[in-house]
C-alpha cells in the first residue's frame, strides 16, 4: 500500500495506484478462506461426528503465539499511540482480537481435555 500511494514519477507518470490490486487480491483470498472455514464449521457442527484430540503441544503451540500477538498488539499500540498513526492503531486493534481468539481457542481445547478427563475416570 505504500507503494501504491507514491506520486507519479518518470517511469509511472501515471502514479503507483495499480498496485493497489495486490492489496485487494489478498482480501480476496482472505474472505475465500473464511466462506471455506465457515462452510468447513456447519459441516463439523451438523453433518459430521468430529472427535477432537486436544494435546499438550497443541496449547503450547498455541501460547507461544499469543505471546506473539500480544508483544505485537503492544508493541504497534505504543508505536501508533507515540506516531498518531490510525493504520498502526488498527494494526494493534487486529492483533489484539487475535489475543483474544487465540484465549478462546486454548480455554476450548482445555474444556475437551478436562472433559475427556472427566470421562474417563467416571
Amino acid at each position: 500500500m505504500r507503494v501504491s500511494d507514491r506520486p507519479a514519477d518518470e517511469r509511472h507518470p501515471y502514479g503507483h495506484g495499480n498496485l493497489r490490486i495486490f492489496g485487494v487480491r489478498r482480501d480476496g483470498i482472505a474472505a475465500a478462506n473464511g466462506v471455506y472455514v465457515i462452510y468447513e464449521a456447519f459441516e463439523r457442527l451438523f453433518f459430521q461426528s468430529v472427535h477432537i484430540q486436544p494435546s499438550l503441544s497443541a496449547i503450547l503451540i498455541l501460547c507461544v503465539a499469543l505471546l506473539i500477538d500480544v508483544t505485537r498488539a503492544r508493541k504497534l499500540a505504543h508505536v501508533a499511540r507515540r506516531y498518531s498513526s490510525e493504520a498502526l492503531e488498527a494494526d494493534a486493534l487486529h492483533f489484539s482480537t487475535d489475543v483474544w481468539s487465540t484465549i478462546v481457542v486454548i480455554a476450548g481445547i482445555g474444556l475437551v481435555w478436562a472433559a475427556k478427563r472427566g470421562t474417563c475416570r467416571g
